[in-house]
């Protein structure tokens, strides 16, 4: 019967706790590169249009750099957590800079996160050129500035679950079987996640791609077949 450990064991759950502070702290840190370009933009008065106008690309380049810087961490905590605690089947190489490139390019839904992020800041800066008064475009940062931050989070997330997965596949396997959806099971759990904590998919078969949604704190625990034990004399 295949075994299904809860985050990996105690090395699991601390690198999943420990990755929860990587996406605040990436959240907190796009938010602030926000609320500095607005601080900018309101002590140069008209002047400060021009460095706003920059902001996207701004956000961009720190972004890119941060998820990369995530994905590595990610990636090697997750290869030391499994070693922990699933039986290696074969000494797999550690991930090369260009898998953890794609990892980071990889799309959601159809989307990459320099799309996502690209049409945030579009609406942002729509909404800056139509507010009238100083209440408006206050509003309209702190839009972008919650968007951003979300959406650096959520991304965060994803790098988290595509290296936990790829670390999981290069340790265990053959010992591999699937993959079961697990939530965090509390209040905050959307409706529609709830009903699919537990399922189980079989390995290669298509799952859902996680996150599901912005602040999606959903994962996927791995599905180990059994070791058989020799019989003793």
């Amino acid at each position: 019967m295949p075994s299904v450990p809860r985050g990996l064991g105690k090395a699991g759950e601390a690198r999943q706790n420990a990755q929860r502070k990587v996406e605040d702290a990436l959240g907190r840190k796009i938010a602030g590169v926000v609320e500095r370009a607005w601080g900018r933009d309101v002590r140069r008065g008209k002047k400060g249009a021009k460095n706003l106008r920059a902001l996207p690309d701004e956000l961009e380049g720190i972004l890119e750099f941060e998820l990369r810087k995530a994905a590595r961490t990610s990636y090697r905590g997750w290869r030391r957590a499994v070693a922990k605690s699933t039986p290696a089947t074969r000494d797999a190489p550690p991930a090369s800079q260009e898998v953890i490139d794609r990892m980071v390019e990889r799309s959601l839904k159809g989307k990459t996160w320099r799309k996502r992020l690209g049409e945030h800041g579009k609406r942002a800066m729509a909404a800056l050129r139509a507010a009238k008064t100083p209440e408006e475009r206050a509003a309209a940062i702190g839009k972008l500035r919650a968007q951003a931050a979300a959406l650096a989070r959520t991304e965060a997330a994803r790098l988290n679950q595509q290296a936990r997965d790829r670390a999981v596949q290069d340790h265990a396997g053959d010992r591999l079987a699937g993959w079961k959806y697990q939530t965090m099971e509390d209040s905050r759990v959307r409706p529609l996640h709830a009903r699919r904590h537990g399922k189980v998919y079989k390995k290669g078969q298509k799952r859902i791609a996680l996150p599901d949604g912005p602040n999606c704190r959903c994962w996927y625990v791995p599905v180990l077949k059994a070791v058989r034990r020799g019989r003793r004399g």
